[in-house]
């Protein structure tokens, strides 16, 4: 059964309706952090298709960098998360966006590393990255992983 917030999410995208970016991102980390264990919601395809469609949303419109990372961030959560065949499509969609913004922004690939540190990630943005520290880093969570 979807939440409130998922039935009013995917009403107000059907109707065109204006999110604000910064609250939705909000919300939507909120409620993926109620529903992260629980292997219905990870399978709903409508309710993570509604956050990743959302996101991606939040992301595009952002004012800085900061705000577009972080909806980006939480958006490859949410497809790592996810169990759908959509979720798998967001993954390399939405890892493709962060490593081609921010290959080489150590701070930003920590991030990225601590949240989503799964092998193919760190094989991307190795490859990606111009700078040897973050090549170190990925080095480092793979041999200690």
């Amino acid at each position: 059964m979807l939440s409130k917030f998922a039935l009013a999410l995917l009403a107000s995208a059907a109707l065109g309706l204006s999110l604000d970016g910064a609250a939705d991102v909000a919300r939507i980390r909120e409620e993926f952090r109620k529903k992260q264990q629980d292997a219905a919601a990870r399978s709903d395809a409508a309710l993570t298709g509604g956050w990743l469609d959302t996101l991606w949303k939040a992301a595009d419109d952002a004012k800085d960098d900061d705000a577009r990372f972080g909806a980006l961030l939480l958006a490859l959560q949410v497809a790592d998360c996810g169990a759908t065949e959509a979720c798998k499509e967001w993954r390399g969609k939405v890892r493709d966006e962060l490593l081609g913004r921010y290959a080489d922004d150590a701070k930003r690939m920590g991030d990225l590393l601590r949240v989503s540190g799964t092998p193919a990630t760190r094989d991307a943005l190795f490859a990606r990255t111009k700078s040897k520290s973050i090549q170190a880093t990925c080095l480092w969570s793979e041999a200690s992983g």
